[in-house]
């Protein structure tokens, strides 16, 4: 039996990865990228709401540090969170992923159908 070519590995991956996305979708999954954006988002809101920014201060040092660690430069590092700070301070929400909200406003449009399945269309 031949090993498969490097290109139908990555064709198999694809199709995999491909798979995966689909099905998070239906179940309406967050991804991690999804909780650590939202994550962010509510440390952020809560430190500048309260003002309690000695706490924020050191989080973000250490999210710096680690970046730094990962090879990203520092000075732009500090500027991308002072950045995410202040827009937060100006009220900035995230925004949202509509393409999930679509998928539930729909299935909730489902759901409020006739009782006997078929939709009061004319």
């Amino acid at each position: 039996m031949m090993a498969k070519s490097y290109e139908q590995r990555l064709e198999e991956q694809r199709l995999r990865q491909k798979a995966l996305r689909e099905r998070k979708r239906r179940e309406r999954s967050p991804h991690r990228d999804d909780i650590a954006r939202m994550l962010l988002h509510v440390i952020v809101r809560e430190s500048v709401k309260g003002g309690s920014y000695e706490k924020l201060d050191r989080a973000m040092a250490i999210v710096t540090r680690e970046l730094v660690a990962q090879g990203f430069d520092k000075r732009k590092t500090e500027q991308v969170i002072e950045e995410i700070i202040d827009r937060h301070e100006q009220g900035w929400q995230p925004r949202h992923r509509t393409h999930i909200l679509q998928e539930k406003w729909k299935a909730e449009e489902e759901e409020e159908g006739s009782p006997d399945g078929e939709d009061d269309k004319v």
